[in-house]
């Protein structure tokens, strides 16, 4: 994954005070920041999380690993916690990617995410909310590859494309697709 500032330059946290390790509690509690009419940033966010889940473990049945999807429901709910705090703090403005005016002067930093996407699984997900999280990044933007004649069972780009934006909606404001690559 390549972080980018608004500038070009690399980014991170550095210079916004020092963060706890990844796995680490925040000191001290802080209220999930807000958007729009005082809807919780990622309240809606961990509820799609959860819906998703519970449909993947009920379509599994008994072959589900309930151990496994309760290791996956804590690590994004604590990762979308503790992105909650970094944007109560100001540390992060997820909303700012749409209106990099309103960041008050400081530049946008960006994640950008260059992926097949075949298929877009939880792992490229929890990649992004991890490093959005600990580089105190203001969006992920997913950029799904388009056609390569190298590799004869990659999935057609349209499909990836399809599917990679109906499942980043699901994290939005956080992720963003992007289509630069189609048709390339």
């Amino acid at each position: 994954m390549l972080l980018l500032s608004e500038t070009g330059s690399p980014g991170g946290c550095a210079g916004y005070g020092t963060l706890p390790a990844p796995a680490e509690p925040w000191p001290g509690r802080v209220a999930i920041a807000s958007l729009r009419g005082g809807e919780p940033l990622t309240e809606a966010i961990a509820e799609n999380i959860e819906i998703e889940l519970a449909g993947m473990e009920e379509t599994l049945g008994r072959h589900a690993d309930p151990d496994l999807f309760l290791e996956v429901r804590i690590w994004a709910l604590s990762t979308l916690q503790r992105i909650g705090e970094q944007a109560a703090l100001g540390l992060i403005r997820p909303s700012g990617a749409a209106q990099p005016h309103s960041l008050g002067g400081r530049p946008l930093r960006l994640g950008v995410f260059p992926i097949a996407a075949n298929p877009l699984h939880w792992a490229h997900l929890l990649s992004g909310l991890t490093a959005m999280e600990r580089f105190c990044l203001d969006k992920i933007i997913f950029v799904i590859a388009g056609g390569d004649p190298r590799k004869p069972d990659l999935a057609s780009a349209i499909l990836r494309h399809h599917i990679a934006q109906q499942v980043l909606r699901l994290f939005h404001p956080l992720f963003e697709y992007s289509p630069i690559a189609l048709g390339s």
